[in-house]
């Protein structure tokens, strides 16, 4: 904004300009002018990630048999995911879970066992309590986001119809 490209630019700037660039954004302008001065009051945690998307999605060969086995699906990919959360030193606080789901009316996929003509779905959801990387819990998020994305299952219903579940053609 106005010229100001660099720190330097910034700081050069004085508070004042920053908050003439900015426009009404003084509160920007204050967190710009503070961090090209180097002051940060924000709090160091050792050894953790902050703000890093990890994932683990599976869309070649995704054919549930029914509702269980699309719910098993998401608890094996809770697993792959804690494993990378552990690796990364992460810990997770939000849970997305994607869906590919076959369009109605789609043929066969070209690929054998490919996903094929699909809609994608997603659904968030926060992890109960303090970030974690235990599989567990982050399968009890993924599965209580699989069974809301369900037909009929906005109310977070009790399981998942096996015929919708044997549309899936794709979970991460």
């Amino acid at each position: 904004a106005a010229g100001i490209t660099t720190v330097a630019a910034a700081r050069a700037a004085g508070r004042g300009g920053l908050v003439a660039a900015l426009g009404s954004g003084a509160a920007a302008a204050s967190a710009l002018w503070d961090a090209a001065h180097g002051r940060d009051d924000r709090p160091v945690v050792p050894g953790l990630a902050r703000r890093r998307t990890i994932g683990a999605e599976c869309n070649w060969g995704v054919r549930p048999a029914d509702g269980a086995d699309a719910e098993r699906l998401v608890g094996q990919l809770a697993a792959s995911l804690a494993a990378r959360l552990a690796d990364g030193r992460a810990l997770a606080g939000s849970v997305t879970l994607k869906l590919k789901v076959r369009r109605p009316g789609a043929g066969e996929p070209h690929k054998h066992l490919g996903h094929g003509i699909c809609d994608n779905l997603a659904r968030s959801g926060v992890v109960a309590g303090a970030p974690t990387r235990d599989a567990a819990r982050l399968a009890a998020v993924g599965v209580r986001l699989l069974r809301a994305a369900a037909p009929g299952g906005g109310g977070g219903g009790s399981s998942v119809p096996a015929a919708w579940a044997r549309e899936l053609r794709g979970v991460g």
